[in-house]
Order: structure tokens, then sequence, then C-alpha cells
């Protein structure tokens, strides 16, 4: 990708970029910000850099959030609304991130029960049925899942335990 007419900065700059981009994909803004806490001086070199890593594909802020949402589905899973949040603090734009979380929102409903599932089997069997929907009303709130989300999850795992 380095052409000839490259400034040595602009090589170190790039050089710099591609070592970040070589650990794990990063938001364009995630790069830019790494950048310039590196390189000051360089605003507009790093722009320039930036673009051009945008049009060889090798920075791709659809692609980021897409593995970053399987990633975090894979490990700690999270609701929309808390997705969505991660992803502006990465610096991910909001069209971006609507496509991202279009692709997961079908199966939002399904995390939510099999959490609610997890979360029962450690609640007191002691504790009254009011109290165990309070806990995974709040269980799963704090993981960013919608309200309308929670409530047929806790709704139908409860009335599931019951029969």
């Amino acid at each position: 990708m380095a052409s000839h007419n490259m400034s040595a900065m602009n090589e170190v700059i790039l050089s710099t970029a591609m070592q970040i981009l070589g650990v794990r994909d990063h938001s364009s803004d995630e790069i830019r910000v790494k950048l310039i806490k590196k390189f000051p001086d360089h605003e507009t070199e790093i722009t320039q850099i930036i673009t051009r890593l945008q049009e060889h594909k090798l920075l791709d802020d659809a692609r980021f959030a897409a593995e970053y949402l399987h990633y975090v589905e894979h490990t700690s899973p999270k609701g929309i609304l808390l997705l969505r949040q991660k992803l502006r603090q990465k610096g991910v734009t909001e069209d971006v991130i609507d496509e991202a979380l279009t692709a997961i929102q079908p199966t939002q409903q399904a995390l939510a029960s099999s959490l609610v599932e997890r979360k029962l089997r450690t609640l007191s069997s002691q504790l009254p049925r009011i109290k165990k929907k309070e806990k995974l009303y709040r269980f799963l709130t704090s993981k960013g899942f919608a309200f309308d989300v929670v409530r047929q999850a806790v709704e139908e795992t409860i009335s599931a335990e019951l029969e």
C-alpha cells in the first residue's frame, strides 16, 4: 500500500496504524484517536491515511461493528440499548450502528430468555414470585435489553416455571 511519494512521517503513521489493526479491528474513530495521541502534530496526515485505509478496506466501520457485536454476543451477551451505547463510544456512526443492530435484532428475544433461565437458577426457590420478577427485570435491564424484550422474556420464563 505504500507509495513512492509518501513522506517518511506518513509511512511511520501508516505503519503504526497497521500495527494497531493487526491486533484487532478498530473503528475509524478509535484509530484516529490512537494516532493523534501518538502523533499530535500530524492530524492532516492521519486523516489522509485513515481515508486510504478505508479505500483499501483495511478499515471498515460496518465490518468492525458486526465483528464487535458477534464477539460480545459470544462472550458477554448484552441488549441492543447497551450495544448501541458501546458502539457510539467507539465512534461508530448511527447509520452503521443501525445496520449492524438490525442484523442481531431477531436474536435478542432468545438471548434474553436464555439469560433469564440462567439467572433464575441462581435465585432462591424461597423467593416470592414478585421478587424474582423484580430481580430478573433489573438484571436484563442492566444488560441493556429493551423493556418489551425484558417483559416478554421474564413473563414467559416465570409462566413456564409455574407449569
